[in-house]
C-alpha cells in the first residue's frame, strides 16, 4: 500500500467543506435550540438550556 499524500489544494478544499458543514450544523442546532426554548415551557432549568 502506498501512502500518497493528497495535493495541498485538495486538503484545503476538504477543510473548507468541513468548516462549511460544521457551520451549517451549528447554525441549525442554535436555531433549533432557540425555537425549542422559546416555543416550549422550560420544565427543567438545566445549565445546558441556559448556556
Amino acid at each position: 500500500m502506498t501512502s500518497e499524500k493528497p495535493p495541498e489544494n485538495f486538503k484545503k478544499f476538504l477543510t473548507e467543506k468541513q468548516l462549511e458543514f460544521k457551520m451549517k450544523v451549528l447554525n441549525r442546532f442554535i436555531d433549533f435550540r432557540n425555537n425549542y426554548i422559546d416555543g416550549l415551557p422550560k420544565r427543567k432549568g438545566n445549565a445546558k438550556t441556559i448556556a
